[in-house]
């Protein structure tokens, strides 16, 4: 039997300030809410931002974020007050761009779960990723969720991001025989 120990991953709330390689792209949204997300990396659905005028995200400090500039040469730099932590599904709703797909992602399958010593252990792991990688937020749910038709049973998954962890069962419909 192959079991694995999760350790929870806490939602990270790094600022960009902290990714100087990021390069962003800024638009205005359908509600005039002006986001930025980065466009030089593979997962940019992990360091999306939304500013309006009521925003106090980072305790209402100002975020610098370098943009793509369209017209010259140098890329420019936007001052953004209090710009909160936003996902890809809100970004795609309110402006159209579509990076939804672009999370990195770690996650397992299992038949069971257990507690031991504070710890959630996986048993009986039915799938695991090899390492992180890049797609949907979803993308583990509904791996759980297929295998968990295919079997006819309720399994657990962990599931693990810059957006945070988690633990839990698939649920899905007992077949029923005619």
């Amino acid at each position: 039997m192959i079991e694995i120990t999760m350790d929870y991953t806490p939602t990270y709330n790094e600022v960009t300030e902290d990714h100087p390689e990021l390069l962003h792209e800024m638009v205005v949204g359908k509600d005039g809410n002006i986001w930025v997300y980065p466009i030089n990396v593979p997962n940019a659905g992990d360091f999306i931002h939304v500013s309006d005028i009521c925003s106090n995200g980072y305790g209402g400090d100002t975020i610098k974020f370098k943009i793509k500039s369209e017209n010259s040469s140098w890329d420019k730099e936007l001052k953004l007050s209090g710009p909160l932590r936003s996902g890809s599904h809100a970004l795609f709703h309110n402006t159209d761009v579509d990076i939804r797909n672009q999370h990195l992602t770690f996650g397992v399958v299992a038949e069971g779960r257990e507690l031991v010593d504070g710890k959630t252990v996986l048993t009986n792991v039915l799938y695991i990723d090899d390492e992180p990688m890049i797609g949907s937020l979803y993308r583990i749910g509904r791996i759980a969720r297929k295998l968990s038709r295919e079997r006819d049973q309720v399994l657990f998954y962990y599931k693990s991001s810059t957006r945070g962890s988690g633990c839990g069962p698939t649920f899905f419909r007992k077949k029923i025989d005619d």
